[in-house]
């Protein structure tokens, strides 16, 4: 462990395609008086850079803009903020979702936004414009996970009916779905070259598919739930974390589990790679948040 921040109850909120080496986010949820807070660390020095308040129920979903401009968050108040993480302001709020905001990923131009919800929707918004531009039909379930494809051309989602469904970005168009998971899809992810989707489930099993549905390999070696799956950069490798409080790096053509992070002493809940490929941050339920220095060449960028 390179780094350990003390006292920060996580909630499942590090963007998984996080790019700042220098910035982390991390959603504090005051249980007494339903305040939600936010908190902007710097990784170096493990100051609070920023504190931001406006949510009046917890977070479960925050996202970086690709171009660092915009911090996304979603909340179970039902609403969607949009905050300047330099400033320290928040510069709008989108509303819409009827229940708890459970998912957000944002396109790789930093335009488009979408976001998944309890009311059984995606939605896809303007970040720019800061409007609602479309409604996909077809969703069929509550929404637990949303990824977009690096090449921006398509997002995926998965929840509780337990199938995987890969959306048009331009149309937002069902263009897929298939049976993924025998429980709840808890995870998805697009591979840096945007051909293979993982996913992970509340059944243990993380799976790797082509964009048509086939599955190409299964990954088994947590002993609970899946809660959180990233690629590396260079797409040979997946992380992973769950309930078990066990981090694993799997080869992603072997299948084989090459190394196991121990630690948390709660459940995983998410996991993100710094910029370079080599510091891992994992989010947890028991109140920690970590920073490794995992000195593995082949996670780099190509």
């Amino acid at each position: 462990i390179d780094v350990l921040f003390q006292g920060l109850i996580k909630h499942g909120c590090l963007d998984r395609r996080w790019r700042d080496t220098a910035t982390l986010v991390n959603a504090n949820k005051n249980g007494l008086l339903l305040e939600l807070q936010r908190h902007v660390e710097n990784l170096q020095t493990g100051q609070v850079r920023h504190k931001l308040t406006g949510h009046v129920k917890g977070i479960n979903a925050l996202a970086f803009s690709p171009d660092g401009q915009w911090l996304v968050s979603g909340s179970d108040d039902f609403s969607i903020k949009v905050w300047d993480p330099y400033q320290g302001r928040l510069a709008a709020t989108l509303t819409g979702h009827i229940r708890d905001v459970t998912a957000l990923a944002v396109s790789p131009n930093s335009q488009l936004l979408v976001s998944g919800s309890k009311d059984r929707t995606i939605r896809v918004w303007s970040l720019l414009a800061r409007k609602l531009l479309k409604v996909p039909f077809g969703v069929g379930g509550i929404i637990r996970a949303i990824a977009v494809s690096p090449d921006g051309s398509v997002f995926v989602s998965g929840g509780l009916d337990r199938r995987i469904k890969l959306w048009s970005f331009q149309t937002a168009e069902l263009l897929q779905t298939w049976p993924a998971h025998d429980s709840v899809v808890t995870a998805v992810a697009v591979s840096p070259n945007s051909q293979a989707i993982a996913s992970a489930s509340k059944d243990g099993i993380i799976q790797l598919w082509d964009r048509t549905g086939k599955l190409k390999r299964s990954f088994e070696g947590h002993s609970g739930e899946v809660n959180t799956i990233v690629f590396s950069h260079n797409g040979t490798h997946l992380l992973s974390g769950g309930s078990d409080r066990q981090i694993h790096i799997w080869n992603l053509g072997s299948g084989r589990l090459v190394k196991t992070l121990t630690g948390h002493t709660d459940s995983i809940n998410a996991l993100a790679l710094t910029r370079n490929g080599t510091g891992l941050v994992s989010g947890s339920a028991d109140k920690l948040v970590k920073v490794w220095q995992l000195g593995l060449a082949y996670l780099q960028q190509p």
